[in-house]
């Protein structure tokens, strides 16, 4: 874990624990100014190109560990297994020698992991300003990742957000994205997952009595309430 790494501990809460009891917990504006720091060394797209490259005195270049003693032997097997399984990555072909590969890839990993994750704290929230933030850089992911059908589907989603629909069927087509049943804060879900679950209890309701689901009790009174009999 980078906090971990940061503060020379295995153990992120015992670690605070101590420094709890010893009254020497660091400030809120002190924890702030570390989260932006290993933002800049470990999550972003400038600090993968500067793992790519040579150790540099970058400011927010990632601290040099102490080497692993290896033989010589061991060294060459790991370097041949490293350039195989990685050979096939984007922009490994573009490392230099004196780059960290396995750093780069975590680098990128984190990377993406915070757009995942405010990807699913803004579904939570019913936030579809942030959802449509995160789909529009997702629009360059699936295009470098090898997913033509994502990224040709959320460019057309943009283009015509963009140039050709109108504001009220802009603001109709966010107002449905998400779906909150329960009416409490932090429990919106995609309106799409709702949809799924419906058609798999509906399914399983229709087969447990043997009914068809064009059947005036099913579309009319069932379907319309069925996340009551959930």
């Amino acid at each position: 874990m980078i906090w971990e790494r940061h503060f020379h501990t295995e153990d992120l809460a015992a670690y605070f624990e101590v420094k709890k009891a010893a009254g020497t917990l660091p400030s809120f504006n002190n924890l702030l100014a570390t989260a932006r720091m290993l933002v800049q060394q470990y999550a972003t797209t400038s600090a993968f190109k500067r793992a790519q490259g040579p150790p540099s005195d970058d400011i927010n270049a990632v601290p040099q560990g102490s080497p692993w003693p290896s033989s010589p032997t061991q060294e060459a097997e790991a370097l041949d297994d490293e350039t195989d399984r990685l050979s096939d990555l984007s922009g490994a072909e573009e490392c230099a020698e004196e780059g960290d590969v396995t750093l780069a890839n975590s680098i990128l990993f984190v990377h993406n992991a915070i757009w995942w994750r405010e990807m699913c704290r803004a579904v939570a929230r019913g936030d579809t300003g942030r959802i449509w933030e995160i789909l529009k850089i997702w629009i360059f992911t699936f295009a470098g990742s090898g997913n033509p059908y994502y990224s040709g589907y959320l460019l057309e989603l943009y283009c015509n957000f963009k140039w050709e629909f109108s504001t009220k069927l802009r603001n109709a087509i966010l107002m449905n994205w998400v779906v909150n049943l329960h009416g409490k804060p932090g429990m919106f879900i995609k309106m799409d997952l709702m949809q799924e679950h419906f058609n798999f209890w509906l399914e399983e309701m229709a087969q447990h009595k043997g009914k068809e689901f064009d059947e005036p009790f099913y579309r009319k009174v069932l379907f319309m309430n069925v996340h009551h009999f959930l």
